[in-house]
């Protein structure tokens, strides 16, 4: 990956002498997307701004494209901020990544060929916020905020069952794939986390038995999430 990251920032010297802002852009994007594959999440953000930035300019240079060239320059801003959520969510810094997801969300709903992923980083962000309630002993406020992401989550997934019968491309239809079965994963991890929760409460109630059983429930669920996951590795 490094080798390619050096490969794409020399390329970049050229297109950026010859004033070819959308090779600029696109070179930005490819950057940010190998970036996040290293987990370098603050460099991902900072080259999909970059990229946003270059299609903007992309745009004066060739105004004919004016609307295509926005609604790209939007969706880099977008993933801009979902670079920071990651990076935000690594620092358990949650209620930043909050903030992150929802910028992304709003992003999202302005774009007409992306606006169906919107509810899904709605859904990030309820994530985030149940986990600073939990990490800060408001188990209720945290089951709470965990059945919201659930249904946005469902929300996304209606969305896409949509957007797949409107005959997308091979590559739209695999995206779409990827994030339904991401999405029912992110479901499960929240009704296990909800479990976790209703245990807390059941352990402040003194019904030790009863807290052991749903943690007990929890901690299968999670298992069997990462053991799936894992075996997708």
């Amino acid at each position: 990956i490094y080798e390619g990251i050096k490969a794409y920032k020399q390329a970049l010297i050229y297109y950026q002498k010859a004033e070819m802002y959308t090779h600029v852009a696109e070179l930005y994007w490819a950057l940010a997307q190998l970036y996040d594959q290293v987990g370098e999440f603050q460099e991902s953000s900072g080259y999909y701004e970059l990229a946003s930035k270059a299609y903007d300019v992309a745009c004066k240079k060739i105004p004919q494209l004016k609307d295509f060239y926005d609604d790209y320059s939007l969706y880099m801003q977008a993933w801009s901020e979902i670079e920071l959520a990651q990076y935000n969510h690594s620092r358990e810094n949650y209620l930043q990544a909050k903030i992150n997801y929802e910028k992304a969300a709003a992003l999202h709903q302005k774009l007409d060929d992306w606006n169906y992923l919107s509810p899904n980083y709605f859904a990030w962000a309820k994530m985030e916020q149940a986990e600073e309630c939990s990490r800060t002993e408001k188990p209720k406020e945290a089951i709470e905020k965990f059945q919201e992401a659930i249904e946005h989550f469902n929300k996304t997934e209606s969305n896409i069952k949509n957007k797949i019968n409107e005959n997308p491309t091979a590559e739209e239809n695999d995206l779409m794939t990827r994030i339904l079965k991401a999405s029912c994963i992110r479901q499960r991890y929240c009704q296990a986390r909800i479990l976790m929760e209703e245990a807390k409460l059941l352990d402040r109630e003194g019904k030790f038995l009863d807290s052991s059983t749903k943690y007990r429930e929890a901690s299968h669920k999670i298992s069997a999430i990462v053991d799936e996951i894992d075996n997708d590795v």
